[in-house]
């Protein structure tokens, strides 16, 4: 499997002592890994072109799902910056392997904020091509697995 370990897995409800008892009354803690600019990196590609590229995001998040089996599959590379972008934000190609970034906002003031006006997830931003990439792997074999 791409030259990771399948490590054996042990079944602590059945082993025959404290240990199973111990590992019963853990408490439990929800856990949900998440792959973003690394799926980049899996496809040899840089974080800058993968967030540019519906294909190449699917392509990245789809290789990602099928290495690590995480869940869920958070569409996207530098999803901190989307909706700041969308509004109008100005997101700077880094050099290389840097993640994108907010280099220029859109305001001077918080006052300037009220006027805000929703942005448009149809058209706005990379919005778009996130949620085409998103319905991508939808549409292929991780239907299954929770899409955000």
């Amino acid at each position: 499997m791409n030259g990771i370990r399948n490590y054996p897995t042990l079944d602590f409800d059945t082993l025959p002592c404290p240990l199973a008892e111990y590992r019963k009354n853990l408490m439990k803690i929800a856990f949900s890994p998440s792959v973003y600019e690394h799926a980049a990196f899996l496809i040899q590609m840089t974080p800058w072109e993968v967030s540019r590229d519906a294909e190449l995001l699917y392509q990245a998040h789809r290789l990602a799902h099928q290495i690590y089996h995480h869940s869920p599959i958070v569409v996207g590379i530098d999803i901190y910056n989307i909706e700041a972008e969308a509004y109008g934000c100005v997101v700077t190609q880094p050099s290389g392997n840097g993640i994108p970034a907010i280099t220029k906002g859109i305001f001077a003031s918080i006052e300037e904020s009220n006027s805000l006006k929703t942005f448009n997830p149809e058209v706005d931003g990379r919005i778009p091509l996130i949620i085409e990439a998103g319905r991508e792997l939808a549409r292929d074999k991780f239907s299954s697995v929770e899409l955000r």
